[in-house]
């Protein structure tokens, strides 16, 4: 076997390797954003269509007291257009 493997040039690695399975993952539920969170949303971004996600986190915790990441508020601007 060596000689075979010298003799192509390939390294023992790719001749010796063998393909793990790995077991499918499970997909979990996004949270959704309550009605609160979603009105007020609408709210900022209908005073100013050009806020991005940074500028509506921030103005939800000042203005509303609600504490959002920011991945969740792209994903709903995202969503709702």
């Amino acid at each position: 076997m060596n000689r075979t493997i010298t003799i192509l040039g390939i390294a023992k690695s790719t001749v010796y390797y063998k393909v793990k399975e790995y077991p499918e993952r499970k997909r979990t539920n996004r949270k959704q954003l309550c009605d609160q969170m979603k009105s007020a949303i609408l709210e900022i971004t209908a005073k100013k269509s050009t806020y991005g996600t940074p500028r509506v986190k921030t103005l939800l915790k000042s203005d509303y007291g609600l504490n959002v990441t920011k991945y969740r508020i792209h994903r709903y601007m995202k969503e709702e257009g």
